[in-house]
């Protein structure tokens, strides 16, 4: 995930904020003024302090997923940077999304392996122009958390992907890659008590998907990569 200017302005500008405000409440605390103030500031303090523990938790688990999908990541630029020249990646997901935009980026600038081409699921390359074969990138994923860093896939996508793969490969074809990491993942969801009253579009339905205070998981997320045979590279495989 790429941090741009404009998030980490935000958030040192929301760190400063938070800094200020915790000093600030400090000072009323120890201060000798009014016994009601003193007792507000205490009260704010201990508030802020039981809000910033499960966010402690949530950041945690949110740090846990970024890392295994970076490093499952990694692991598949690895792979595909040492197939044959010249080889075919087709990339099965639903959705065109920034995989298939900076897969090549990063095969070419990382790898050194610009004759590597690569294509979104759909028309197959024919075998006769893909002679060092044609490989499908397909996602993997499950108990993906929400809400979470941003992944470009979704599990419901990412099962529809699965389903494709096994049409692609009804005529032939072999696995010759696939990796897999695991993230555990614990979630405080202090906002699922709002779930009951809040609606569209004041709350996104993802922030609501799971019930119950407290949801541990397994977060789960790689990739498989077949060779299809040349009877599968010559067939039209459709976006679904």
């Amino acid at each position: 995930m790429r941090v741009t200017p404009l998030i980490a302005t935000v958030a040192a500008g929301a760190a400063l904020f938070a800094g200020l405000a915790v000093g600030s409440l400090w000072t009323a605390c120890r201060e000798r003024s009014s016994l009601a103030s003193r007792r507000m500031a205490w009260a704010t303090l201990g508030a802020s302090a039981l809000l910033w523990a499960p966010g402690l938790v949530n950041a945690a688990s949110d740090g846990r997923v970024q890392l295994a999908v970076d490093r499952a990541n990694a692991d598949l630029v690895d792979f595909l940077g040492a197939l044959p020249p010249r080889s075919r990646i087709v990339v099965n997901t639903v959705h065109p999304n920034e995989y298939l935009y900076e897969l090549p980026v990063h095969l070419s600038e990382i790898k050194r392996r610009p004759d590597l081409v690569v294509q979104h699921v759909g028309g197959l390359p024919d075998a006769d122009r893909a002679p060092a074969g044609v490989f499908v990138v397909t996602p993997r994923m499950a108990n993906q958390p929400g809400p979470t860093v941003r992944i470009a896939l979704y599990e419901a996508g990412v099962r529809r992907d699965a389903t494709r793969l096994g049409e692609m490969l009804s005529d032939g074809g072999e696995l010759v890659y696939t990796t897999e990491r695991h993230a555990r993942v614990l979630e405080v969801g202090l906002h699922r008590p709002l779930c009951r009253v809040a609606r569209r579009p004041f709350i996104d339905v993802t922030f609501c998907a799971r019930e119950g205070l407290v949801d541990a998981r397994t977060f789960t997320f790689g990739w498989q990569v077949h060779r299809l045979s040349r009877a599968s590279a010559g067939r039209d495989a459709g976006c679904t």
